[in-house]
């Protein structure tokens, strides 16, 4: 009986399906856990004012902790903002050399345009102008010094001390809202990503518009209407060859063909004058979908000639 269900392969389509079980957990684990990473990020943290030692002296930090680490020394990690004034944006603390740590309500987080977050204490608002264009605001920082900041320079405000549950959710979802359809600042390091999905999905359709037809095109005629002979089987070895090289070549020809090539020549009859400023030799979203055609034109060849190789030859006559 037990050499009956070995020879059976029972076993094997058990251990398959084990294997298969454990990677979709890992897989799905591995999702769960980047998406917890990266979307706390969005949710408006407590801001602390922290008093610690430093070198004798007992200084005043205000920031959000990020981070900590236990070992061997006990440490935290504070998002103390302040770009301009303290030339970092991340301070670590020991946890020895902390002396009070609290959180108060007047604390302010300040979302800017440039330079990141900003930390502080809010004393006053001047207004100058009716469209607020002059308008600034007046912040305590840490070291107790006041800095003026232009309103216009500022996205958001917010004081996440006073703030309830309710309203933490609701600030929780316009901030990942704001990055999904926003657009990037700080050289990418701020801001949104509605740019990159825009062109990501703009990119896919163009390629589409170029490869579906091209490739279903030559993939009927390679299957129906061309004679099997050596030339109809050298192609389909060299498609099938072009299905397997490294995208990066494909890259690297693009960039040489569409972009050097093409673009260039296209500037060089066209817009002579804007030179050497390029207007087609450039990277850009077309000689992108084209390259992306190329990558995807002989893996769609194949697939078309293998689902036409599937039809049943009485369905075909029909």
């Amino acid at each position: 009986m037990k050499n009956t269900w070995w020879n059976s392969g029972q076993p094997w389509i058990w251990l398959t399906a084990g294997a298969l079980s454990l990677a979709l957990v890992a897989v799905i684990g591995l999702l769960v856990l980047i998406a917890i990473r990266g979307l706390s990020h969005f949710w408006p943290a407590d801001v602390f004012e922290i008093q610690y030692h430093h070198n004798q002296e007992i200084m005043t930090l205000i920031g959000e902790k990020v981070d900590e680490e236990q070992t061997p020394m006990p440490r935290y990690l504070y998002k103390i903002g302040n770009r301009e004034i303290d030339g970092i944006d991340f301070k670590w603390i020991n946890q020895k050399d902390i002396i009070e740590e609290r959180t108060v309500s007047d604390l302010m987080v300040l979302e800017r345009l440039e330079w990141g977050n900003f930390y502080g204490y809010l004393v006053n608002i001047q207004e100058k102008d009716i469209d607020w264009s002059g308008d600034s605001i007046t912040i305590r920082i840490m070291d107790g010094s006041l800095v003026n900041i232009e309103i216009a320079n500022i996205v958001q405000a917010y004081q996440p001390n006073a703030m309830n549950v309710l309203e933490k959710l609701r600030l929780y979802f316009k901030n990942l809202w704001s990055f999904i359809s926003g657009e990037p600042r700080e050289a990418n390091t701020e801001g949104g990503i509605f740019p990159a999905i825009f062109g990501t999905v703009l990119m896919v359709l163009l390629m589409s518009v170029f490869v579906t037809p091209l490739g279903v095109i030559t993939a009927v005629y390679l299957h129906e209407y061309a004679h099997q002979g050596a030339l109809v089987r050298l192609i389909r070895i060299a498609v099938n060859n072009l299905a397997g090289v490294p995208s990066i070549v494909y890259g690297i020809f693009g960039l040489g063909f569409f972009i050097y090539f093409l673009g260039g020549n296209l500037d060089a009859l066209f817009f002579p004058e804007s030179l050497p400023a390029p207007t087609f030799g450039t990277p850009g979203i077309l000689w992108s979908s084209l390259t992306l055609a190329l990558l995807t034109l002989p893996v769609v060849i194949v697939a078309t000639e293998e689902g036409l190789a599937r039809i049943p030859s009485c369905l075909r006559e029909g």
